[in-house]
């Protein structure tokens, strides 16, 4: 699922224009957090680190999916570094991926039924474990529900919630 390349100072892989979707983590276990760049019509993931002084280095280039529709970090399994859930919303698939440090990935599991409609997808601590857990919040209907990650890419609900507003636009993890 990776490819190394060497280092740039700036992140602007070939052939993508754009980046879709930018994450902060720690990605590396450095003491700074690290980026993730994505870049949705290439399939192309790159990991980048930051030295606190506003320098990045890329760390790994992957080649990934070219459809998914939402990325959140979190520590969705034992690992000392922030894992990825990637969520591709037409299909409804949930798929857990853990870093290991340098920028490589390998799938910690997979859910192919969850719903299609999620706007949001805000990881967090909901249930005072050490395992990141998820909120999903779907706009339209307004309904949020609080799901439990145990750390093997498995996720059972807690509760559900059909109340709430229907026009927020965002929602952000402090």
């Amino acid at each position: 699922m990776a490819m190394a390349t060497s280092h740039s100072s700036r992140p602007t892989p070939d052939g993508a224009s754009d980046w879709s979707i930018i994450l902060a983590g720690n990605f590396t276990g450095g003491k700074y957090n690290d980026l993730l760049f994505y870049q949705r019509e290439a399939g192309i993931g790159d990991f980048w680190r930051t030295d606190g002084h506003g320098n990045i280095s890329r760390i790994q280039t992957n080649s990934w999916r070219n459809d998914w529709s939402i990325i959140a970090t979190g520590h969705f399994s034992n690992s000392p570094y922030d894992d990825l859930l990637f969520y591709q919303r037409e299909q409804g698939i949930g798929d857990f991926w853990r870093c290991d440090g340098h920028g490589n990935v390998s799938q910690i599991g997979v859910s192919n039924h969850w719903n299609n409609n999620w706007t949001f997808i805000i990881p967090g601590n909901y249930f005072g474990n050490s395992l990141t857990d998820i909120l999903f919040y779907q706009r339209e209907s307004g309904i949020g529900d609080f799901w439990r990650a145990d750390g093997h890419g498995n996720v059972s609900q807690i509760r559900s919630f059909t109340d709430w507003r229907n026009d927020w636009s965002i929602i952000v993890k402090h």
